[in-house]
């Protein structure tokens, strides 16, 4: 009975690299308007995953932004981002302008199931002639051009006194 020698088999370091993901960068869009990426050491028409916004990738701000590259295949010249990097860096220096540049602010809490926001004085909410103003005295006031109160069960207005007109 011969004994089977093992051999490995050689792979192109190039192909090794493109079988896992990496990181690629958004480049100019193409000609036609196509997503275009730096990888593997040359520039490439790159395909998109379902749900990522093309405007949004050919957008000039974004251009040089890091990608998650799949290949398809295997094959270095068929990318497909899978996903845009975030830069924690960037994220951090965004949040520190954002808390200066609104000095006021003081907390938002989110934990999945409710929203907190507190304020010192009064909290207000707009969109267009619309308001909802909290303040710190227990007030609330609301405003709009048209009102409108829907419940399925009992709906009910309480309080020391009601003023209708």
């Amino acid at each position: 009975m011969l004994k089977e020698e093992f051999s490995p088999k050689l792979i192109p370091d190039t192909l090794i690299e493109c079988v896992a993901p990496q990181i690629g960068r958004l480049a100019a869009p193409g000609p036609m308007g196509e997503i275009q990426v730096e990888c593997c050491g040359s520039t490439k028409a790159a395909r998109l995953l379902s749900g990522i916004s093309r405007n949004e990738l050919n957008r000039p701000q974004n251009r040089g932004r890091d990608v998650l590259l799949i290949f398809e295949e295997g094959d270095p010249g068929r990318p497909i981002i899978i996903g845009l990097m975030g830069n924690p860096i960037e994220s951090l220096v965004a949040m520190e302008s954002s808390v200066q540049s609104h000095a006021q602010t003081r907390e938002i809490l989110l934990d999945g199931k409710r929203i907190t926001i507190e304020a010192e004085e009064e909290v207000v909410l707009k969109c267009g002639p619309g308001s909802i103003t909290l303040r710190k005295d227990g007030k609330i006031v609301i405003k709009g051009t048209h009102l409108l109160s829907r419940s399925s069960g009992p709906n009910r207005i309480k309080g020391g006194s009601v003023n209708i007109n």
